[in-house]
């Protein structure tokens, strides 16, 4: 086999059947579907995608969306009216959803009798972890929690009930089992909030994606021009006009900047003619991306918001499209502030990517010059994103802690 030449991988099918036969009975609640899309919905399906069908319900606000797990039986969330979300009435419609899902509608008892779980599984968005939390009390389960966004669902009731949502939402993550979070920043928050310590879950790359142990060729060429690339969603008005600065600053030192985004209509629209900066649709397919990133660019970017709004999310939530990243074999650049949690990453394992901390676009140019005149740092870039990928990022290494994580906490609690 040629060097660069990459290993396809057979979709991820590296449990065993002993190991899927020990697994427990799942029941997911939440408002976040499992579906191969974007976010915490993509985490989720990565993550569970491989899980014994018979053994996983899938409880969630849809029945019928994109992409959702095969043969997973999906049954429909209790929220009747979601446009009222988008209108005046939001936060008392939340408020009722909230009531409605604290007192366990019987819906839910009756799903409980019919799969018998071992074990409820939850995410921390908005406010379907409620009834996972009290539904698990009820039956006396283990909950497991996801923590992939920062929780503040509370800002959409009404103010005279932040207390009541943040104490519950408090109860919940001490109740659980296995406190999931994304990043280690996440967690040391969550420690520093609540008490309790957490465990590190991080995203995991998708299982059909090339399996590639050497940098891209182009990143041994000397070059003067450079294409960095930025693949994935762009979250509110901060993040464009970063992207934006980005595409700049690219440009008045003879480089680009192209994009992958949902958001590509809106940052052609804002870009309004900015040099450097080609603005695409999203690739389907994971796999099919992975192979444009390696042979059209030279350099992938990971932003974090500079904007004091954002600091927050900036802090705790963990880039996800850095798992996929790095299985590329380009180097990366990160330009985030030294709060973020990108920024954590990337001094605790040194070496990993260029990063920048400064918000003044003017401060990316002597990180790009050294990218520029050194093939043999963006080589050694590029090899480093890749052995920390292999050893964090894989959905084997993934699948194997989380799998140990229930085995460990469901031990003895056969199905009922």
């Amino acid at each position: 086999m040629n060097q660069d030449e990459p290993v396809i991988p057979d979709g991820g099918n590296f449990l065993s059947r002993d190991v899927k036969g020990a697994l427990p009975r799942l029941l997911y609640i939440g408002d976040v579907p499992v579906s191969n899309t974007f976010g915490g919905a993509t985490f989720l399906y990565r993550l569970l995608k491989n899980y014994p069908a018979d053994r996983l319900v899938v409880c969630a606000p849809v029945v019928e969306m994109k992409a959702p797990l095969p043969g997973v039986r999906y049954v429909r969330f209790d929220a009747r009216w979601p446009r009222l979300l988008r209108t005046r009435f939001s936060p008392l419609y939340c408020a009722w959803i909230s009531w409605r899902l604290n007192s366990i509608p019987r819906w839910s008892r009756k799903l409980v009798r019919e799969f018998r779980p071992t074990a409820v599984v939850t995410i921390s968005q908005t406010c379907g972890w409620i009834l996972a939390w009290r539904l698990a009390q009820k039956e006396k389960l283990p909950l497991f929690m996801f923590v992939h966004d920062d929780h503040m669902f509370y800002k959409h009731l009404p103010q005279r009930m932040w207390p009541w949502a943040q104490q519950h939402f408090a109860e919940a993550y001490r109740y659980s089992a296995g406190r999931l979070c994304i990043s280690d920043s996440m967690a040391e928050e969550y420690e520093r909030r609540y008490g309790v310590a957490g465990e590190i879950q991080f995203p995991l790359r998708d299982s059909q994606n090339p399996i590639l142990k050497d940098p891209a060729p182009q990143t041994s060429e000397r070059k003067k021009a450079l294409t960095f690339i930025y693949a994935g969603s762009i979250h509110g008005d901060p993040s464009l006009r970063q992207i934006l600065a980005f595409a700049t600053a690219a440009a008045n030192n003879g480089h680009k900047l192209v994009v992958y985004s949902p958001q590509h209509a809106e940052l052609r629209q804002r870009a309004a003619g900015t040099a450097g900066l080609e603005a695409r649709p999203p690739v389907a397919s994971s796999a099919k991306l992975a192979t444009c990133l390696r042979e059209e660019g030279d350099c992938l970017l990971v932003t974090g918001s500079f904007d004091s709004t954002q600091s927050d999310e900036v802090r705790t939530l963990f880039p996800s499209k850095v798992a996929d990243y790095s299985a590329i074999g380009l180097p990366l650049i990160a330009w985030a502030p030294p709060y973020a949690s990108i920024a954590e990453f990337a001094r605790k394992h040194a070496g990993v990517m260029e990063l920048v901390t400064d918000s003044d676009p003017s401060a990316l140019t002597p990180a790009m010059a050294r990218l520029a005149a050194s093939p043999e740092l963006r080589t050694r870039l590029a090899k480093a994103i890749l052995q920390v990928g292999a050893e964090m990022f894989s959905p084997e290494s993934a699948w194997g802690t989380f799998a140990e994580r229930l085995r460990r906490r469901t031990s003895g609690r056969d199905a009922r």
